[in-house]
């Protein structure tokens, strides 16, 4: 197989990815738009999977210079806008639960990190001919660390607030998972400080 064809077989794969990567982040905005359980297992367990699963898939960039500067330099700035991104996140109690909900300002830090992520690789392919197809580098590899990043920042404002952090969802009126990590944490915080307020606030108190 000649580099050509190797290099368009990459392309498409990365395509593939990037496109799955839109979907996984739409459902996300959906499904956290309306407000739903902080979990630990989603905000922590979950975008590690995603990062794990985004290094195996981008292995093969490791014997390109250009890709390696695209992902690592991506990677930075997805971490910076998850870091962001937390901080925009309403972090609240309700029925004995922390809740988490987007904002209109989390959906827009969203857009920032895709364009972002699509402006660098433009950039680089206008630096480097051969460097076009970086763009389609590491998509599920700079979601993972971005909402790993996101997610330690919602899990620090959660422990501000009142009620049980839990890790994961129950289905069909099953109980919700505990985690005693969590758990731990929340009562040390408790000890610390004496009392929690009611709510953390976020960037601009977009509700």
């Amino acid at each position: 197989m000649s580099e050509n064809e190797y290099q368009g077989g990459d392309t498409v794969n990365g395509v593939f990815e990037i496109a799955l990567v839109v979907v996984l982040v739409g459902y996300l905005i959906f499904k956290r738009l309306a407000g739903q359980p902080a979990q630990g297992k989603r905000m922590l367990l979950l975008p590690i999977i995603y990062a794990v699963v985004g290094v195996g898939q981008s292995w093969q960039v490791f014997t390109s210079p250009t890709a390696i500067e695209f992902l690592g330099l991506t990677a930075v700035v997805s971490v910076g806008m998850g870091l962001i991104r937390g901080a925009s996140v309403r972090v609240y109690e309700a029925n004995g639960l922390v809740h988490m909900r987007y904002t209109a300002v989390t959906v827009a830090l969203w857009v920032v990190t895709f364009a972002a992520k699509f402006g660098i690789g433009y950039l680089l392919g206008t630096l480097d001919a051969t460097a076009e197809h970086a763009v389609t580098t590491g998509p599920m590899l700079t979601l993972g660390v971005s909402m790993l990043a996101e997610g330690i920042i919602v899990l620090a404002k959660a422990l501000r607030v009142p009620g049980q952090i839990i890790w994961d969802r129950g289905k069909d009126g099953a109980e919700h998972r505990a985690s005693p990590f969590l758990d731990n944490m929340k009562q040390q915080r408790l000890e610390q400080h004496g009392g929690m307020p009611g709510e953390a606030g976020t960037i601009g108190e977009m509700r």
